[in-house]
């Protein structure tokens, strides 16, 4: 598996070289182009990292609030058999 995940990147790497040494060829400028597609990981890493956890609360919330309400219930049942 391992040597899968880096034949991956590899194969990427050299696609990613080949359409960047064409773009330049070809007159574009890759540099910003570069900076564009590093800002972007950027930027949805960090979002990315907010929606999970923001995720996580969600569900740590809910956990929380159905555990409270299963000892209430479980409270309140023992308390009627008296």
């Amino acid at each position: 598996m391992g040597f899968n995940i880096a034949g991956k990147a590899v194969y990427s790497v050299v696609w990613i070289a080949a359409v960047s040494l064409i773009m330049d060829l070809l007159g574009f400028s890759t540099q910003k182009w570069f900076t564009a597609g590093g800002l972007s990981i950027v930027l949805l890493t960090l979002a990315g990292r907010e929606i999970f956890t923001n995720f996580l609360s969600i569900i740590h919330i809910i956990g929380e609030k159905t555990h409270w309400r299963i000892k209430n219930h479980i409270a309140i049942s023992h308390l009627n058999v008296n």
